[in-house]
């Protein structure tokens, strides 16, 4: 909301006013780029030290409800993001220095939504979706009338009548695919504007999986594409991973050996230690805490939960990320076949998402490699998604408008 700031004047000649006479919205999100600047009869001011207060319910990024800070050559100041809270609201901050008598604007906060979108640019509204809707992935969601919403494309149906959900498989650009059954168990392939289509070949009741993958109850791995039978003997399933080039599924078989899918193409992974856990990609989760490849190779240790591995943002070919926790409760970024990094900011024993983010126990989403926090009183979930070389992702979430504030 843009409005003319009135300024407050001081016997000294120096004046301090915001840039706006109020700042507006939404709950549970934020206010950027808001400036205060000084002025001595009419000329900019520099060097002056201004505090600003916030109403005890909003606060700055990186905590407190005042900030202090000096204004530069121009004789403004702009200060760090302005957290709102949850619920609707007008409140004041105030803007307080040496010699000059205090300014105000008005702070404007709308209701929190429930549905939002974790994304590479902020939080946004999921719209469309309603309240009690489950994140699926990428930026869609089941609604509580049981019909799938794309919100990344303007609240469409992708399907209706749904039951289950598998994970979303995204490739290039908004190219996506994603296997839903139904409530009466017919299986159908939703993807990106694009009809729902029957999924070939699936018998009814059949377990969605991911992309275009189902598993039958007599343990086959079908695609709803083509009809066929791409393995057999299936138990278990790990996260379908797509590198750049081929697309990978790992798998335990009935008989306890294991497998995975390139492409459509079944291969022994006769390596992989008695007992483990399908993890992503070419990777299980050993008995011990080991991620171990198909080949053998030991990548991490002492792994207690891993997250959704994904490719680095604007990455070229198979440069990924897959969050860890360890037994002792510390947090790892597991870096391209080996490398570990030290999260920021992640407190222990926190849940590893996808990429870089964790979703702690006070139900923050943090963002390991830089300590961020994206998102408060969060209450679900969904898949991650990002397309290959492309720098943006994003994440669907629901939150609880009376904890998602600051406070």
């Amino acid at each position: 909301m843009l409005a003319t700031s009135t300024p407050a004047f001081a016997a000294s000649g120096t004046t301090l006013a915001f840039d706006r006479s109020s700042y507006s919205g939404e709950g549970c999100s934020t206010i950027s780029g808001a400036r205060v600047s000084a002025t001595d009869n009419g000329s900019a001011k520099a060097g002056v030290a201004v505090t600003v207060s916030l109403p005890s319910d909003y606060a700055f990024d990186g905590g407190g409800t005042t900030h202090t800070g000096t204004t530069g050559s121009d004789g403004s100041l702009t200060l760090p993001d302005i957290l709102l809270p949850g619920n609707s609201n007008t409140s004041t901050a105030t803007a307080t220095a040496s010699g000059a008598a205090a300014a105000t604007t008005s702070l404007i906060g709308s209701a929190a939504p429930e549905a939002v979108l974790v994304t590479d640019s902020g939080k946004v509204t999921a719209s469309g979706v309603g309240t009690s809707a489950t994140p699926l992935g990428g930026t869609l969601y089941l609604t509580s009338d049981k019909r799938v919403i794309d919100t990344g494309n303007n609240a469409a149906v992708v399907s209706t009548d749904v039951a289950a959900a598998g994970h979303i498989y995204v490739t290039t650009g908004n190219t996506w695919t994603i296997p839903l059954r139904k409530s009466d168990g017919s299986c159908v392939l939703g993807s990106a504007g694009s009809a729902e289509r029957p999924a070939a070949g699936v018998p009814s009741g059949s377990t969605p999986v991911a992309g275009v993958l189902f598993h039958t109850s007599d343990k086959r791995i079908v695609s709803g594409d083509s009809g066929a039978t791409v393995c057999s003997d299936v138990d278990t399933w790990g996260q379908m991973y797509f590198n750049g080039t081929d697309r990978f599924v790992p798998l335990k078989l009935t008989d306890g050996s294991f497998a995975y899918l390139q492409n459509d193409m079944v291969i022994a992974a006769n390596s992989v230690p008695s007992g483990s856990t399908p993890a992503a990609a070419r990777f299980w989760l050993s008995s011990d805490g080991r991620i171990v490849e198909f080949n053998g190779n030991v990548w991490a240790n002492n792994v207690a939960a891993h997250g959704e591995i994904a490719l680095n943002p604007g990455a070229s070919f198979d440069s990924w990320q897959m969050p860890l926790r360890k037994n002792d409760g510390s947090n790892v970024l597991l870096v391209n076949y080996g490398s570990e990094n030290a999260t920021t900011g992640v407190p222990s024993g926190s849940t590893p998402l996808a990429h870089t983010l964790f979703l702690t126990s006070d139900n923050r989403i943090i963002d390991g490699s830089n300590g961020k926090v994206l998102s408060r009183g969060v209450t679900a979930t969904g898949d991650y998604s990002q397309p290959f070389q492309d720098s943006s992702w994003a994440i669907p979430l629901t939150q609880d408008p009376a904890t998602c504030g600051p406070s």
